[in-house]
């Protein structure tokens, strides 16, 4: 759950378009390891993009469950450079902080907070940069937002 959310952070931030992100679990590119596409607005779970497979719909600063965007459905409020659970606006709301590159625990900034790391395509455990730690890799179209892939990868 808390990688879902760090991947919808982090695609959010960024204009929508129609190129794709995708996601893969682990240091390399293989198609079979694909866990989610993001066209759109609209992020599917694997490499297939049917009605069946949304896993999350993004609109207006929100992330969604599935392919709704009814109030009770909101998992994610992204205002600024904070993510605030469901529909929150409270600093005991925040869930994660987006900061240059780098995503933390809640409403902090401190290095020994960071959960993840973006650098060149690749997510890295913690404040990490050594191949060792790297959990996904993220080709990167037009659509690359840091807080759509904090939502997305935090709870995955």
């Amino acid at each position: 759950m808390k990688h879902l959310f760090i991947l919808f952070s982090f695609l959010f931030l960024a204009q929508v378009s129609f190129s794709q992100t995708i996601m893969y679990k682990g240091d390399y590119e293989y198609e079979s390891e694909i866990i989610y596409v993001i066209t759109g607005d609209k992020v599917y779970k694997g490499r297939t993009q049917m009605t069946g497979d949304i896993q999350y719909t993004i609109q207006d600063n929100k992330v969604y469950r599935g392919n709704s965007t009814f109030f009770s459905d909101c998992l994610y409020t992204i205002k600024g450079n904070k993510i605030y659970m469901g529909d929150g606006n409270f600093t005991s709301d925040v869930v994660y902080t987006v900061s240059e590159d780098k995503i933390y625990k809640g409403d902090s900034t401190f290095s020994q907070d960071a959960i993840f790391t973006f650098k060149d395509g690749k997510i890295y455990l913690g404040d990490s940069t050594f191949s060792n730690d790297v959990i996904f890799t993220v080709t990167i179209g037009s659509y690359t937002n840091l807080a759509v892939i904090a939502c997305v990868i935090g709870p995955y």
